[in-house]
């Protein structure tokens, strides 16, 4: 009996290396395969939440008996802290916790918009800032007067023509203004010495274009200067006011009131306004700025 030998003949080599790499592709999907199912199966939302809000938590997981199934068997799986969900919860609970959340502001300023600063009003504050102390302007150096009129003029260039037009027939303007300052020489001299040995108390303008009043009163301590004049709204100007002098009263306590010979007349231009605060420039270049005395009684003189 002839007995033939088979000889194999040796495996190709990229039939070997086929072989490898399955047996490698199929290790690494079955080892992602069981991380996924360890994932899923220990992760908590609920203690996740306790351990991201509260610091030094260690979550309690609950036992909510899930099941893995696995070549048609299931059994119940103990759920396991998950020490990613741990790590991060240690991470949140080191770092400083944020009071604020910048998309709700987001939308809380599209919604509720920040007013815009106005600069007019900076300025109208800064202005009455600078007359603190100044006596109406007698109590003042150049220096300090050089800044009321700088912010004076400031004021001025912001309004320019927005400042509106026919101002003198606004209600506004008319009814009693007290001064708070001026450059009028005549006015600070009161001011300063007072009426023969009667301290200043306050100086006021009364206006009522449409009757054609205009009052400049001067009060002192038992004692006033009243002086009376025509008004009238300048035809080619709608912010300036022309006046003539009609009457002059003066009262120095038990004495008068005395009449005095009226003479002048002149124009005066507001050159800023709003409901309590008027600015107004005058024939001679002088500055006046006043406000509103709501509990004054216009054309009105002490007893």
């Amino acid at each position: 009996r002839t007995r033939v030998l088979s000889r194999r003949m040796p495996a190709h080599p990229s039939h070997t290396l086929r072989a490898r790499r399955a047996v490698l592709t199929s290790s690494v999907a079955l080892v992602l395969t069981c991380s996924f199912v360890f994932l899923v199966c220990s992760f908590n939302p609920k203690n996740k939440s306790l351990e991201a809000t509260q610091p030094g938590y260690v979550a309690r997981q609950r036992f909510s008996k899930p099941s893995v199934a696995f070549c048609g068997l299931s059994r119940p799986v103990i759920a396991r802290a998950n020490p990613i969900s741990e790590w991060m919860g240690k991470l949140a609970s080191d770092s400083p916790q944020s009071t604020t959340n910048p998309l709700a502001d987001w939308i809380a300023n599209l919604s509720n918009p920040q007013p815009k600063a106005d600069p007019l009003k900076d300025l109208k504050t800064e202005l009455l800032d600078s007359l603190e102390g100044l006596n109406e302007g007698a109590r003042q150096t150049e220096e300090q007067k050089q800044i009321v009129l700088k912010l004076v003029q400031q004021i001025k260039e912001k309004v320019g023509s927005e400042f509106g037009s026919d101002i003198v027939s606004k209600a506004t303007f008319n009814g009693r203004w007290k001064l708070i300052w001026t450059t009028e020489k005549e006015t600070l001299t009161f001011r300063k010495a007072g009426f023969f040995g009667k301290p200043f108390k306050a100086a006021y303008q009364d206006i009522d274009v449409v009757s054609g009043k205009l009052q400049n009163l001067i009060e002192f301590q038992d004692g006033y200067f009243s002086v009376m004049s025509a008004l009238s709204a300048d035809e080619s100007d709608p912010n300036r006011c022309n006046f003539k002098f009609t009457s002059a009263a003066a009262k120095w306590g038990n004495f008068g009131p005395f009449t005095l010979p009226p003479f002048g007349k002149g124009w005066f231009e507001t050159v800023y306004m709003d409901n309590d605060m008027r600015i107004a420039e005058d024939i001679r270049g002088d500055t006046l700025i006043v406000v509103k005395d709501a509990a004054g009684s216009p054309f009105s003189v002490p007893e």
